[in-house]
């Protein structure tokens, strides 16, 4: 998974109260602290074996086809037939099997070293140069004494060029299209939940209903606009963002396209001159680059001399081609910017099928709990009445004014269908209410 090996020194971006499973403390950590990805991989396989769910788990295993099966109508809801490829560890052996199934959850997650995005330019770059996703930095000190580009300006390129830097690299340029907000650790919580609410609106059909009475005023609506100009002058100051570095877009909507959560060591090493930001877009390598020495050439004719090239360009959506049915692909109705599903968990009008996972908030692995929860009362008519078994037109209602609602501010990404964060509580107050729990005083914003 994720979490068993990304980039060097990958780790959280929120504290780890903010990503605990609703049932299982991560008793390892102290309050506060923002753990690595090896104690988070820790702490899941913890989760695992207290809940003794490895027994359940079928590993070296890829799904390789799922068919929808037929019922007695000619209608596809009578389950699944999944054909699986699995490879035996000690001999290598390949066994592919065919089974069915009433149900199918697909629990993937929003991000796979398969689908790892590197743009396409001309030319090859030669054999002395090193170019790789960040997804494979897996060990810095291939920087030191090197000359390094790191293409991006999100979380993960922003932590290799750190980690670059700090192995002792000759040099370290961040080459970016745009330049990008990031967020100070220290934010606040849940009144800058409310803030962001005000500024762009409550999550659809989620709580916030003080909020919501707030922003329909005129003066708190004209208010907006100062209040963020302040917030921006905070996150500049504080993340050492000017000239090239400083975001011309607003701070909210570009945190929905972009969102990264900082420490200051990046602005710390900007401020050294370790780390220097350059404005372009790579178009070509250049195949006869001698010694690494403009080894890049941009598409405004600049060039750059680099040894090592590191992608933070992100991930591709996700590969459905294994449903083989064309009325299951079209009925999931993957849009460019990515799969809109009922309560972020249910494609429209594809029966026995279900995301878990398929969101992106702050808290994710609580949201994905919670998600858990929800599924399990679904399939077992336990939810509140209105919602055991909404109608297509339901389903469809719901995923109109979340498209509405994304599209109204997020700028247009890959992954905008998926994005909740910092309008979890009111996802999550939506899907409690559904299981007949009654939310804490959170939702009052």
């Amino acid at each position: 998974g994720l979490w068993q090996g990304s980039y060097d020194n990958f780790g959280l971006q929120v504290p780890k109260q903010l990503f605990e499973f609703p049932d299982f403390p991560m008793k390892d950590v102290a309050w506060g602290e923002f753990p690595s990805g090896q104690t988070v991989q820790q702490y899941i396989e913890q989760f695992t074996d207290n809940f003794s769910l490895r027994e359940s788990i079928q590993f070296n295993t890829k799904v390789t086809e799922v068919h929808a099966i037929e019922n007695s109508k000619g209608e596809a809801s009578g389950g699944w037939k999944i054909k699986t490829q699995s490879v035996n560890s000690t001999t290598t052996a390949i066994t592919e099997k065919e089974e069915s199934f009433d149900y199918l959850v697909i629990a993937t997650g929003l991000y796979s070293g398969l689908n790892k995005y590197i743009p396409s330019f001309e030319g090859t770059p030669p054999k002395t140069s090193t170019v790789l996703h960040t997804d494979d930095f897996k060990d810095a000190s291939i920087t030191k004494n090197k000359r390094v580009i790191v293409v991006g300006g999100g979380k993960s390129a922003i932590d290799c060029a750190v980690q670059s830097s700090t192995a002792g690299a000759a040099s370290v340029t961040m080459l970016q299209r745009n330049a990008h907000w990031g967020t100070p650790r220290k934010i606040a919580g849940r009144f800058g939940t409310a803030l962001v609410s005000l500024h762009q609106g409550t999550f659809p059909n989620g709580s916030g209903k003080m909020v919501n009475a707030f922003r329909n005023n005129a003066l708190v609506r004209a208010v907006m606009k100062p209040v963020f100009s302040i917030v921006e002058a905070i996150f500049a100051f504080q993340l050492n963002l000017k000239g090239v570095s400083k975001p011309t877009t607003d701070v909210v909507s570009d945190f929905y396209g972009y969102a990264s959560v900082l420490d200051n060591e990046c602005a710390k090493l900007r401020k050294e001159g370790k780390i220097s930001v350059q404005r372009g877009e790579i178009a070509k390598f250049d195949d006869k680059s001698v010694d690494n020495n403009n080894l890049l050439r941009l598409k405004d004719g600049t060039t750059m001399d680099a040894d090592v090239v590191i992608f933070g360009t992100g991930f591709q959506q996700a590969d459905y081609s294994m449903f083989k049915d064309k009325a299951v692909s079209d009925n999931l109705d993957l849009q460019e910017d990515g799969l809109y599903l009922y309560r972020s968990i249910l494609p429209v009008g594809v029966p026995n099928l279900a995301f878990i996972g398929k969101v992106a908030s702050v808290s994710n692995i609580l949201t994905y709990g919670l998600q858990s929860e929800w599924l399990a009362r679904y399939l077992t008519g336990s939810l509140t009445r209105e919602h055991t078994a909404p109608t297509n037109q339901d389903m469809e209602l719901e995923v109109k004014k979340r498209k509405e609602w994304a599209k109204s501010f997020m700028p247009k990404t890959a992954g905008r269908a998926s994005l909740v964060l910092l309008h979890q509580n009111h996802y999550h107050d939506q899907l409690l209410k559904d299981m007949g729990v009654k939310p804490s005083l959170k939702g009052i914003y």
